[in-house]
């Protein structure tokens, strides 16, 4: 119960405003302060949007504008499918964890909650960990890049996600011991291999 409350404990502080306080905090416990490059900028909609916000990303920018709706559409999609994947194997993960403990009637739900735990936490750290956008999230309505003429910017928020890593990493992997050690121990293996040699 104590492990599922920090956990969404945790989820609640991603998603808050003072999550950036929160995660300089523990950045502090895990490895040294990460060092930004440059403190702001601004993607102009031209020609060479999409080199700019690659170089920007390289440089680990902070707070990067972008002027253009339609590259600004698609990394808010990005971000978004990122975000989905991390909160879906942690909840996934939870409730693997509880189900676990109960009848052996909601096992089949134990397993498919586990496996898509799993599932999501080995796409993130397979493909989506790779992305320099995996760093980034939208930033609050408040936050202003000064020195711009731009009406209408989106901007995103270089953070740390270390620890989003490590939670979702260790729920994944604790459901799905879990449940190999309940498909064993309630003999699901040994009734799938009577099935196979039938």
């Amino acid at each position: 119960v104590l492990v599922c409350c920090s956990c969404l404990l945790l989820l609640f502080v991603e998603d808050s405003c003072s999550s950036s306080t929160f995660f300089l905090l523990l950045s502090l416990v895990f490895e040294d302060m990460p060092s930004f490059i440059a403190e702001h900028g601004v993607v102009k909609d031209t020609e060479m949007k999409v080199v700019d916000l690659e170089r920007m990303l390289q440089k680990k920018v902070n707070f990067i504008g972008i002027e253009s709706a339609q590259q600004a559409g698609k990394v808010q999609s990005a971000i978004e499918i990122g975000n989905r994947l991390h909160k879906t194997a942690v909840l996934s993960g939870l409730g693997a964890l509880v189900i676990s403990g109960f009848s052996t009637k909601l096992d089949m739900a134990c397993f498919a909650l586990g496996g898509l735990s799993v599932a999501c936490t080995a796409w993130y750290m397979a493909d989506w960990q790779f992305d320099p956008l995996c760093k980034y999230q939208i930033a609050p309505l408040g936050v202003q890049i000064p020195q711009t003429e731009a009406k209408e910017l989106t901007i995103i928020e270089r953070k740390d996600d270390r620890v989003r890593k490590i939670l979702h990493t260790t729920l994944s992997l604790i459901s799905g011991v879990v449940c190999i050690r309940k498909a064993l121990h309630d003999g699901y293996l040994d009734n799938l291999s009577l099935w196979k040699k039938k």
